[in-house]
Formats: C-alpha cells, sequence, structure tokens
C-alpha cells in the first residue's frame, strides 16, 4: 500500500507536516507547495494540519494564510521538560501550539493557548 493510501485509512484527528518542508518554506517555492497540498489533502481527509518547527512570525503569517489550523515551533517557545514547568507553576499552559483561527481574523494568530491543565501538584 503506497504511504497516501495507508493515510487515507489511519484513525488520525491531525496530520502534522514536516518541520523540513515549513523551515524553508518562504525560501522554496517546491517546500511551500508541498506545504499547501498536505493542507490540502489534510483538509479533503477531514483532518487537521499540524506544522512543526515554526521558527519566525513571517513563518506564521505564511502558514495561517494557506490553512494551517495548527503550528508548533520555537516562534512560541523553547521545549522544557514537563516536570519543570510543574514545579514553575500551578497552571500549565501550552505555549508550543498555536492556533489560526481564520474566520475571526482572516488568517492572523487568534490564540496561542491550545490547552490549559489545572491543580498540578507542586513539586
Amino acid at each position: 500500500m503506497s504511504s497516501f493510501s495507508y493515510l487515507k485509512h489511519l484513525p488520525v484527528d491531525y496530520i502534522k507536516i514536516d518541520g523540513s518542508l515549513v523551515r524553508e518554506m518562504l525560501d522554496n517555492k517546491i517546500d511551500r507547495a508541498m506545504v499547501e497540498m498536505i493542507v490540502r489533502m489534510a483538509r479533503v481527509l477531514g483532518k487537521e494540519p499540524v506544522a512543526e518547527c515554526v521558527e519566525s512570525e513571517d513563518i506564521l503569517a505564511a502558514l495561517c494564510e494557506i490553512g494551517v489550523g495548527y503550528a508548533q515551533g520555537y516562534a512560541f517557545g523553547k521545549p522544557e521538560p514537563f516536570e519543570i514547568v510543574c514545579r514553575s507553576s500551578q497552571v500549565f499552559v501550552a505555549r508550543s501550539v498555536a492556533r489560526c483561527d481564520h474566520a475571526q481574523d482572516s488568517g492572523g494568530l487568534s490564540s496561542l493557548v491550545a490547552g490549559t491543565m489545572r491543580g498540578l501538584p507542586n513539586h
């Protein structure tokens, strides 16, 4: 079975876009075209595309423009061990994932918060 046939039958809600394509999409028209096609394919399949390795506001803006729903990367913060995050706060807000809300602000970043966990033990 080809990769696309396999993808068609996977019971998943999200499709991650490889960071090597995302990093170069502003400077390489082939990478941008591939990102656009992955987004389109994800939408046709009823999945949400997630872009990894978003390292700048310019990349984020381009991703929002072409319809990427979620992004993660250094543009939002450096990775930290979960244990350290739990020690520093009782409330954990996922900073490494952002959501573009196309309906409200025509492709702009509307919310940086992807999820909140409350009541974590303070170690």
